[in-house]
């Protein structure tokens, strides 16, 4: 499983998120989101950052939220 968080600049909730996926043991890449990033997230329905896309390991999108979400952090699998 593979984490991107796509970040914004000055993002409380952001920094928070990071805090939560080391708490809750999980590797995660934050990555800034770019125009070519932000167009695809409004277009899909988000409206706020961080952006997180969980991928498996062939590519496939497993799941993908956005905002400050510690139940969905929580649920994820931890690894081992």
């Amino acid at each position: 499983m593979n984490i991107t968080v796509y970040t914004g600049e000055a993002c409380h909730a952001c920094d928070a998120t990071e805090r939560a996926l080391l708490k809750a043991g999980h590797n995660s890449i934050a990555t800034p989101a770019a125009d070519e990033h932000r167009e695809r997230f409004r277009a899909a329905g988000h409206r706020t950052l961080p952006v997180f896309v969980v991928t498996n390991d062939a590519g496939e999108t497993l799941d993908e939220w956005s905002g400050f979400r510690p139940d969905k952090i929580n649920a994820l699998e931890v690894p081992s």
